[in-house]
């Protein structure tokens, strides 16, 4: 008996034991369930706002080109941030969102003019830390502000030099006979939509660009001809704004009698020709010519100093003409607003554009409302261009003379352009010939 009530004793022993057992197994599970689902919870708060400041600095990456791009053309940089931050997701109207832009930041300790920062911010909502914090810290991180900061700006340049403006023009740019343009180091942008955009004809396939980036196509039949094989053509490329489109027209300072409120007066130069030394209105500064009866002003051994010229007649350069110099603030812009700028093939042409001021760069300024044709002559012997062409709403035509010992240092924003020259057309990029002054800047994110 006693044996059998001992076993009986240590069996109830072992049942309580394990009765006990079982509720601490319950306890631990209910904790380590507790601990994996507030784990879970941290995991997806956590991912949820990495994925939010992702997303944050893609906003803050957008706007930060856009301010960029707005300095660039000299429009309201705070819109445009504005505008590619709501379009992103961070509205600067709603309660909580923070959007703030600061122009010509520096790069460290450097000065950048052209850069913009743009720092943003918004609350993201939390989905653990809501329900956890509702009833530890009264819902105190219901949401988490999240931030990024972005820097872009166009310290920088680019192999862009011709900008073709037509949006819809046939044959926009056309290289055709027996001549090409060679510029490797330019890259091309055309921006007709047509399907013969680009038409390449005779001999052409010597021209050579960086790239050449075509809106719409190029053209089939008499315009199915090549480039160099180093250059590669980019079809259905994206729409581009035209760079300069944002300066003010220096014809807009010449008094006519369709601009009475103009503060320079139109002198007409006996026989309608310039000839000789003439000072100039100097750096900064606009000169009117205007021929009369309209007839167009004629430029025949003429040495214009610094300045900015303006044509209301057009313009025909003869003879050997220089105008500005290479000198520091002695560059000079000829600008026309009304008739054409004919360099003839017999004349020897030399131009320096400024490489500073409001027409840095541009060597001629063709107003955007005057659609006559322009007519370029490169090559004289010992001529130097130095400059940049402006003429969105022209034809411009392009020859070469052939002369050695030329300097032309070229870029273009024009309606279309014609390559019928017999000779190749070689010239560098204004860019590479000025890398600190040019104009034409590369706009990317640089902080």
């Amino acid at each position: 008996m006693r044996d059998f009530r001992l076993g009986l004793g240590g069996k109830r022993g072992s049942m309580k034991k394990l009765l006990k057992e079982d509720g601490q197994t319950l306890v631990l599970t209910t904790l380590c369930m507790g601990v994996l689902l507030g784990s879970l919870g941290m995991a997806i708060d956590v991912g949820m706002l990495l994925r939010s400041k992702r997303n944050m600095q893609i906003a803050a990456d957008g706007a930060a080109l856009a301010g960029a791009t707005a300095l660039y053309y000299n429009a309201s940089v705070s819109t445009a941030v504005n505008a590619a931050a709501k379009a992103n997701g961070v509205d600067p109207s709603v309660t909580g969102n923070v959007v703030m832009a600061t122009s010509g930041q520096a790069l460290g300790s450097t000065a950048c003019a052209s850069c913009v920062q743009v720092q943003l911010s918004k609350p993201a909502p939390t989905i653990f830390m809501q329900f956890l914090s509702q009833w530890i810290s009264g819902n105190k991180f219901a949401t988490v502000n999240v931030s990024a900061i972005s820097i872009a700006g166009a310290p920088g340049t680019g192999k862009a030099c011709g900008y073709i403006m037509s949006p819809s023009g046939d044959d926009a740019l056309w290289i055709h006979g027996s001549g090409a343009i060679v510029a490797p180091g330019c890259g091309m942008y055309v921006n007709s939509n047509a399907s013969d955009a680009l038409c390449v004809t005779g001999s052409s396939s010597k021209s050579d660009f960086a790239w050449v980036d075509v809106v719409g196509q190029q053209g089939n039949g008499n315009c199915k001809g090549t480039i160099s094989s180093s250059t590669t053509v980019y079809t259905s490329a994206p729409v581009q704004p035209a760079p300069f489109s944002n300066l003010a027209d220096p014809a807009s300072q010449c008094q006519t009698a369709s601009n009475p409120t103009g503060t320079v007066a139109v002198v007409t130069p006996t026989s309608n020709t310039l000839t000789g030394t003439i000072t100039g209105p100097g750096f900064g500064n606009v000169a009117c010519y205007g021929g009369s009866g309209g007839a167009a002003i004629t430029m025949n051994g003429a040495t214009l100093g610094p300045g900015t010229y303006v044509f209301t007649t057009g313009v025909t350069i003869s003879g050997t003409d220089t105008v500005g110099t290479s000198s520091t603030n002695g560059g000079a812009t000829i600008a026309v607003s009304g008739g054409a700028l004919t360099v003839n093939t017999t004349s020897v042409f030399n131009i320096h554009a400024p490489t500073s001021g409001t027409y840095n760069g541009l060597a001629v300024y063709q107003s955007s409302t005057d659609t006559s044709n322009m007519l370029l002559s490169f090559g004289s012997s010992g001529a130097t261009f130095d400059g940049m062409v402006y003429a969105p709403g022209a034809q411009v035509e392009l020859h070469d003379q052939g002369g050695t010992g030329t300097t032309t240092n070229f870029a273009f924003v024009v309606g279309t352009l014609y390559d019928n020259s017999n000779i190749d057309i070689n010239f560098t990029n204004y860019t590479s010939a000025h890398p600190t002054t040019s104009p034409f800047r590369l706009i990317t994110l640089v902080g």
